[in-house]
């Protein structure tokens, strides 16, 4: 009986320690789960945010972020920043049409309903567009409200390519990541060998044709990129609407070519006698920025502005930038929106 009991104690002894050394085995295995299951990605900002290893889930802080994760990864979004036009409606899938809107985190009509972006839970919020003053602070004070990982993303003109990579680092996908990237670093290699002789190029908008996009503002940096010159300097303003000029100053540029938004503003600015004193109209050198989804001046200003390089340039300096655009059109919109064109859609969106 004695050495029953004996045994029995001993028993009880070693499963004690058993016990007490295995607690802290099991809790180091729980924190080696949830390091494995997270990673640090350092943003454009330099923030260091922790996100999951597998994205599922995304949602864009903006409309510059909604048009590169729709054309990146249209099956992750769990949202949009605001709803896709009539005439941009064609070029998405009825999944897109239907997701719910979160509207817009920053600029003049900033509306970010927060409660939406929680509801839809996604794994992280990209902000994309450029570098402004307090930015950091602002996604910061978003991501602790939220309580969801932010993340920015250059979208510089001279950064867009690196764009698709930093997405893939984020979302995963790299191959197709890459695919993109290298058609905009090729249209860019184009492009800096075939700048040529300086030509004056203006961009307007606004009722009257009178709102100048600056020089080096991004709404308009594709004029010195293909190697043609902003005929307008202006003050650079946040926001797409540019800054609005008086017609001597226009008149006193006297631009090679006139660009407008749309081609209702071309028709009002070709029969208004003011206008007539100008060069480019009586060259008739007028023209309006194709659109179609998105605008390809840069309304917004996202990857819609390589096929905008080319047109341009094509427009421009023709017998450089010797384009056929029909099947540059094609081939882009095939590649980023996932769409064939018809030949009908492709005139009609050049204007022919």
């Amino acid at each position: 009986m004695k050495k029953s009991k004996r045994i029995l104690a001993l028993c009880l002894t070693f499963g004690l320690l058993f016990t007490a050394c295995s607690k802290p085995s099991e809790k180091k295995t729980e924190q080696t789960e949830t390091k494995e299951e997270t990673r640090v990605f350092k943003d454009d900002l330099g923030r260091e945010v922790t996100l999951k290893q597998k994205i599922d889930r995304v949602a864009p802080s903006g409309n510059s972020a909604q048009v590169m994760l729709h054309i990146f990864v249209p099956n992750k979004l769990v949202g949009v920043a605001s709803k896709f036009s009539k005439g941009t409606e064609k070029y998405v899938s009825d999944q897109l049409k239907n997701l719910p809107e979160f509207g817009v985190f920053y600029g003049k009509k900033a509306n970010l309903n927060m409660e939406a972006v929680i509801n839809a839970k996604p794994d992280v919020i990209i902000d994309m567009g450029e570098k402004k003053k307090g930015i950091e602070e602002d996604l910061n004070k978003l991501q602790e409200q939220l309580k969801i990982p932010v993340v920015f993303i250059e979208l510089t003109l001279e950064k867009l390519p690196e764009a698709f990579d930093r997405l893939a680092e984020v979302l995963g996908n790299k191959e197709r990541g890459k695919e993109l990237s290298e058609y905009i670093k090729k249209t860019y290699k184009e492009i800096e060998e075939n700048k040529a002789k300086i030509k004056k190029v203006y961009y307007g908008g606004g009722k009257t044709g009178l709102n100048a996009n600056a020089k080096g503002s991004i709404h308009a940096d594709i004029i010195e990129f293909i190697g043609a010159q902003n005929a307008i300097t202006v003050e650079k303003v946040q926001g797409g609407t540019g800054n609005e000029i008086p017609f001597e100053k226009l008149s006193e540029a006297n631009p090679d070519l006139l660009i407008f938004e749309s081609k209702e503003l071309v028709d009002q600015i070709k029969v208004e006698e003011t206008f007539k004193t100008l060069k480019a109209v009586k060259e008739n050198k007028v023209f309006y920025a194709p659109i179609g989804p998105y605008n390809f001046f840069g309304r917004p200003p996202a990857v819609n502005r390589v096929i905008g390089m080319k047109w341009l340039g094509n427009l421009v300096y023709p017998e450089i930038y010797n384009y056929d655009m029909e099947k540059e059109v094609k081939e882009f919109y095939k590649l980023f929106y996932n769409y064939e064109l018809k030949d009908d859609e492709v005139k009609n969106i050049l204007g022919k």
